[in-house]
């Protein structure tokens, strides 16, 4: 089975056409250039074969990450901006030939070489982005064809000039998205699959913080310090109906769930709704969760380091 029967057949070197092999094709996405596991079924969904993919990812998909993304500026919308930053401390990234195949149009010029711990910035407009942020950030061009991010969410995709999936987000407005990047915040990464909303925050100012980083970081003592602003959360309403505290939006060493419980046995989060997320502009934001209407039980924040 192949992604395209056509360039199949015409290989040179075997395995290829007319060598007596049946040829299926043509299959969707493509294979992941870092370890997989491959499961053949049959028709009754019993395994039949299963084999685990070599591991060929380049230095660009090991280190290569989008670490910011500031898709709805305020009062600017051309001030939209993509940061991309190598998260190795020794290897020098080529940037030349990868391109945005979702999302925004832009293909990085040949030579573009990325320093370890280096930042580089892809742009709507460089007048507008300058006029927010100052002159002096490395940026390596505009978004061409007049391609812009879309407010109420879309996936972002890089890819080599070979193809391959360098990195892939599909952010939304809503939750569990962070809303703040809705108004004017934007969206950072903090670790992890870069895939799930759980491991992005909203910046901690308005505008974003391109060229560097805003996270705070940990050294020891009190977690609950760390990540929270608040003293300690609360249940606000005459009926009960809300459970809010106050976070440390740059505290990325920190994981703060909100658990509820109906008889301090099991504890689980789904049954907690958020409503609201209210950036207060000075790396602080309330978070506003519904609590399960008509059902007597009891709530508390879990707070961990994140692996």
């Amino acid at each position: 089975m192949c992604a395209r029967t056509s360039p199949f057949r015409a290989r040179a070197a075997s395995p290829t056409g007319g060598e007596g092999r049946i040829v299926l094709g043509n299959f969707s996405g493509h294979l992941s250039n870092f370890p997989e596991l491959l499961t053949l079924l049959d028709a009754a969904g019993a395994t039949v074969a299963q084999i685990t993919t070599p591991d060929l990812a380049s230095d660009n998909q090991r280190f290569l990450v989008l670490s910011e993304i500031m898709y709805h500026p305020e009062p600017d919308g051309d001030a939209e901006f993509i940061e991309l930053r190598n998260t190795s401390d020794s290897v020098t990234l080529d940037l030349g030939g990868a391109y945005f195949s979702a999302g925004v149009e832009f293909t990085f010029p040949g030579g573009t070489m990325l320093a370890p711990g280096e930042r580089i910035l892809v742009v709507r407009s460089v007048a507008a982005f300058e006029a927010a942020h100052g002159a002096g950030l490395r940026i390596a061009g505009e978004f061409a064809n007049g391609s812009s991010l879309n407010n109420a969410g879309e996936s972002v995709k890089l890819d080599d000039a070979g193809g391959s999936t360098i990195a892939e987000i599909d952010y939304d407005d809503r939750y569990p998205w962070p809303l703040p990047a809705d108004e004017g915040y934007s969206l950072v990464y903090i670790s992890g699959d870069p895939g799930a909303a759980a491991n992005w925050r909203s910046s901690a100012a308005r505008g974003g913080n391109p060229g560097s980083s805003d996270a705070m970081p940990y050294s020891g003592g009190s977690l609950i310090g760390y990540a929270l602003a608040s003293p300690a959360p609360w249940v606000e309403s005459a009926d009960f109906d809300f459970f809010r505290y106050t976070v440390n939006v740059a505290a990325d060493a920190a994981a703060v769930i909100p658990e509820w419980s109906g008889d301090l046995g099991g504890w689980e989060s789904d049954a907690l709704t958020l409503v609201d997320q209210i950036a207060h502009g000075d790396g602080t934001s309330d978070m506003v969760w519904r609590l399960p209407r008509g059902t007597a039980g009891f709530v508390r924040l879990r707070i961990s380091l994140r692996e």
